[in-house]
């Protein structure tokens, strides 16, 4: 992640990540107990790990001279 470019591809990759998760978690009703946990952990650890990166890059914390 070394360009703003770089940084903006990874966003939208996390984003499309977490509508795909979601469209495939509502559409299928077919999940067990356990799939259906582990399969909304991924959702939440993608929609996190989504909200940090766009924080992060909101705010200048990818740049050379930010702490």
């Amino acid at each position: 992640m070394k360009t703003r470019k770089g940084r903006l591809i990874w966003l939208c990759l996390y984003f499309l990540m977490f509508l795909i998760l979601t469209v495939l978690y509502l559409s299928n009703d077919f999940f067990t107990a356990e799939q259906d946990a582990r399969m909304l952990s991924l959702m939440i650890y993608v929609f996190l790990t989504f909200i940090l990166v766009l924080v992060a890059e909101w705010f200048g914390g990818f740049h050379k001279g930010s702490p």
